[in-house]
């Protein structure tokens, strides 16, 4: 329509470091009305084996939970909104539906990662102050591992204007999925993404550049896990003399 903002999508190759778990695609969407079921969108080219890694937030301070077959890594609640973040090993046709207690909406990120192992997190949340700040993260020790930062919050439009406008300095990669819009009333949560590879034990991300609002922010890192090798036949020679 006359006026609305458009979408556009950059779609390029990034060289990968050694021995880091690395993505190959993420998925984003909405749940721009009221529900207690969400259907979550999920990325492109899954195989078995690969690590799915989502991140989702609800306005309100309802409680959520993910499908059966998915973990929940961390998740906490602010005044007005909540965070949480699963995570799973694929099996090749995988979905995700996350309920949550009360009818809220929602937006959420998935990434499918190779050669992920079993990621770790700390989570840290505010009440209506600027520049959401995900927290320093001891991963248990100093290995080479995908970093990813994370915020939601509540209602994060004013007057149609980007309330959420730097991901936290270092990192790339930003990606932001703004709430709902409905008859120029905003109505629902907001979700931002980013990410960096490092070889630390410990990650202080710095913060993300948003205005005031309540808010929820992850600081995650999903280590390096070779990819199991294929199995290769043997064949025994037995001599007998």
């Amino acid at each position: 329509g006359a006026g609305a903002r458009g979408e556009l999508r950059i779609t390029y190759n990034q060289g990968t470091p050694d021995n880091y778990a690395y993505i190959t695609d993420r998925s984003y969407n909405r749940e721009i009305t009221n529900t207690t079921s969400h259907t979550i969108t999920m990325p492109s080219g899954i195989t078995s084996g690969d690590l799915l890694l989502a991140v989702f937030t609800n306005d309100g301070t309802a409680t959520s939970s993910p499908s059966a077959d998915w973990t929940t890594l961390k998740n906490a609640e602010s005044d007005t909104n909540q965070s949480a973040v699963y995570y799973k090993t694929a099996a090749g046709s995988d979905t995700l539906t996350v309920t949550t207690s009360a009818s809220e909406s929602s937006s959420h990120f998935v990434f499918l990662i190779k050669n992920g192992g079993t990621p770790t997190a700390t989570v840290a949340s505010s009440t209506t102050t600027t520049n959401a700040n995900p927290p320093s993260h001891d991963a248990g020790s100093s290995a080479k591992y995908l970093w990813v930062a994370t915020g939601g919050w509540d209602e994060c439009e004013t007057s149609g204007a980007w309330t959420v406008s730097r991901q936290p300095p270092g990192y790339s990669d930003y990606i932001f999925q703004p709430p709902a819009v409905i008859s120029g009333v905003i109505d629902g949560a907001c979700t931002a993404v980013s990410n960096r590879y490092a070889e630390k034990q410990t990650e202080d991300p710095g913060t993300w550049t948003s205005t005031t609002e309540s808010w929820v922010s992850f600081t995650i890192a999903v280590p390096f896990q070779a990819a199991a090798a294929a199995g290769k036949s043997a064949t025994q020679i037995i001599i007998i003399d």
